[in-house]
């Protein structure tokens, strides 16, 4: 039986805020808003899935014997769910307000809208912007480069952030996080919400360039208030963490520019890693733990790319 939404939470190790996450749908979410909640556990080693088995009967679990992933871990729940809408949702978000009757009703009267995201906050209650603009080749090139060094070293951090942007105010955007994502379930014409090849990272980017590309609108709404705790799952394994993202890097160029991009994006990132490794080296005898991590994120990186 169809409802009005469903609400898509994939899992990895992050048990706690995952209950957290769940008495908040149950909190704020309206009673007047018909709805289906998904958890897909990607074998997490927490007891993640007997907590949702437990305390939460009335969620669909999904759980998987390995990490599939974040994008074929929603993609197993996109393909079932019933809702007319999908919302995307982190496990390392709570909601702390409602606002997803306002949410529904302003997509239901805008059918020009393919994608929405609404207000998101970090733990202590300040805005965090959950829109970004699409980054240019350069801008992911430094990001994979500079950027691991430090986040502030990658040109046009404030534009790609939409710093301007009034938070109150409704504004059409490029993209929105997959942390909190919504979405009309019949744009899906395979029943796969995000990109196949992809593990995890770039995927929601990806999303919304295909949607507007469909001719479609990405939009914030200052509704609501959603927590974002950033990143829980991700800090756990970071230097595989890293390499998700480079490969994601990868597909996102294709997927723009074409494959003779990919080659010159790729080469230029290698040779930009050796670049890095042969200047930190010296920078050891200053700062050696922290430098040393640097390098071995680089040489670690090399060596996956290589089996590519």
């Amino acid at each position: 039986m169809a409802c009005d939404l469903s609400i898509i939470i994939v899992n990895w190790n992050t048990r706690d805020l995952l209950h957290s996450c769940l008495s908040s749908i149950y909190k704020f979410v309206s009673a007047d808003i018909s709805h289906e909640v998904f958890v897909v556990d990607n074998a997490s080693e927490d007891g993640s899935a007997d907590m949702v088995r437990g305390l939460f009967p009335s969620v669909n679990l999904i759980a998987n014997n390995s990490n599939v992933g974040f994008v074929a871990a929603n993609n197993q729940a996109s393909r079932i769910a019933r809702g007319k809408y999908l919302l995307i949702q982190n496990s390392d978000t709570e909601f702390r307000r409602e606002g997803i009757e306002d949410i529904i009703k302003y997509l239901d009267e805008n059918k020009d809208v393919g994608i929405a995201t609404a207000w998101m906050e970090y733990k202590d209650g300040t805005f965090q912007p959950p829109y970004r603009r699409f980054p240019s080749i350069w801008n992911v090139f430094a990001t994979q480069t500079i950027g691991r060094l430090k986040d502030k070293l990658v040109p046009g951090r404030s534009k790609f952030k939409c710093a301007g942007l009034d938070p109150n105010q409704i504004h059409d955007v490029d993209w929105v996080t997959g942390a909190y994502l919504f979405l009309r379930r019949d744009m899906l014409d395979d029943g796969d919400v995000f990109d196949k090849d992809i593990f995890m990272y770039f995927e929601d980017l990806l999303l919304c360039l295909r949607v507007k590309r469909e001719g479609f609108r990405v939009v914030y709404l200052p509704y609501g208030s959603v927590a974002h705790f950033c990143g829980k799952s991700a800090k756990k394994v970071r230097p595989k963490a890293v390499l998700y993202s480079y490969k994601s890097s990868l597909v996102y160029i294709e997927r723009l520019k074409g494959c003779n991009a990919v080659r010159l994006y790729r080469a230029a990132t290698r040779f930009s890693w050796r670049l890095l490794i042969a200047l930190l080296y010296p920078l050891q005898l200053v700062s050696r733990r922290a430098v040393r991590t640097k390098i071995d994120l680089f040489i670690f990186l090399l060596a996956e790319d290589n089996k590519q």
